[in-house]
């Protein structure tokens, strides 16, 4: 996975306007199927316990998977 943007996590924070390119490696991919699995890690890994659901310290994750613009339902 190493053309284009394939393989890259992006993470951006938006207070500070940093930024940093996470590439994981193939057997995160395979633990982690399809964008839910991935949101899911990723809210469980940045999400500090007890925040406020609307305070700026709470993650907002978009995801995508293999299907992302297929002509499919």
């Amino acid at each position: 996975m190493t053309h284009g943007y394939r393989g890259r996590i992006f993470h951006v924070d938006l207070a500070t306007g940093s930024f940093e390119i996470e590439c994981p490696p193939e057997s995160f991919y395979r633990a982690c199927l399809g964008r839910s699995a991935k949101g899911a890690y990723y809210l469980l890994k940045h999400t500090p316990a007890g925040c406020d659901p609307l305070g700026p310290e709470n993650p907002l994750c978009t995801m995508t998977d293999a299907i992302t613009g297929a002509s499919c339902p």
